[in-house]
């Protein structure tokens, strides 16, 4: 992965383990009944690479990081 003219440019191999690492999500998500946004996941994937992590990484956490649980407010009687 680089950034060419503020344009993220990434190999062959980084954009179909980006897809493949969607795709995991996605079918993790609806067995798990978890909840994530396609943009921010994609953000998250592609900070992961740019920190230096390997794609075989990048595709360990799509198999295993936790959904976060759901953020609603319970009221609580506070304004």
């Amino acid at each position: 992965m680089r950034v060419v003219n503020s344009q993220i440019e990434l190999t062959p191999e980084e954009d179909a383990t980006l897809e493949e690492a969607h795709r995991i999500v996605a079918e993790r998500a609806e067995k798990e009944n978890g909840e994530y946004n396609d943009e921010m996941l994609e953000w998250w994937l592609l900070g992961f690479l740019n920190a230096g992590h390997s794609t075989e990484e990048m595709l360990e956490l799509a198999r295993t990081a936790p959904f976060q649980p759901s953020r609603k407010r319970k009221n609580r009687g506070y304004a």
